[in-house]
């Protein structure tokens, strides 16, 4: 479940409040000595890495990656709507 919560992307129309618990999990984990957090993309293959202080890596080497297709996956939402006719008169 916290993977998860890692793994939900962000976007400026979210609240604030989607990614606090995260925040808080993140700054725990600071504050108790760790160098970061290490989670599962929600892109596909791979990992994410958050690194507390970038002083503490080194870079070894590095690549420029170019997406070559994205997939979308959909299902229907427990939320449903309706969309109700105007009558003319």
């Amino acid at each position: 479940m916290i993977n998860e919560a890692f793994t939900k992307p962000v976007t400026n129309e979210d609240e604030s409040s989607d990614y606090v618990p995260t925040q808080i999990l993140a700054e725990q984990f600071k504050s108790k000595g760790f160098d970061g957090v290490c989670f599962k993309s929600s892109m596909g293959a791979g990992h994410n890495f958050i690194l507390f202080n970038l002083n503490d890596a080194e870079l070894i080497n590095c690549t420029v990656m170019e997406a070559k297709s994205v997939t979308y996956q959909f299902g229907e939402c427990a939320n449903r709507y309706y969309v109700q006719k105007e009558h003319n008169q």
